[in-house]
């Protein structure tokens, strides 16, 4: 989220359909007497942003709806042979190119 957006919601109050899953998720405010009390989706609009309902939904929907980490699939390295006669090989390719540059 850019940070022009991210101050948008801050002060944009929250949506409907903000207001409608959280109370199909159970959302629930501490009332009087230690206890919570669900709300209806009119006192989540009126009371709250649209950035602190994206962070109480987050919330309420636990850690099945985060990604916990991503796996990349990184393409086989070329690597270079080891053996003695390649080696050989390519020092002599390198000299030759040398010994043309008149070095």
């Amino acid at each position: 989220m850019s940070s022009s957006q991210s101050a948008e919601w801050e002060k944009a109050p929250a949506t409907r359909q903000q207001a409608q899953e959280m109370n199909a998720l159970g959302f629930r405010v501490a009332a009087k007497g230690g206890k919570k009390r669900r709300v209806s989706q009119a006192w989540i609009i009126e009371h709250l942003t649209k950035k602190q309902a994206l962070g109480i939904l987050y919330e309420l929907k636990g850690s099945e709806h985060k990604k916990p980490s991503w796996e990349t699939v990184l393409p086989a390295r070329r690597f270079f042979a080891s053996d003695a006669q390649w080696v050989r090989a390519m020092a002599a390719s390198v000299m030759t190119n040398e010994y043309r540059k008149g070095r």
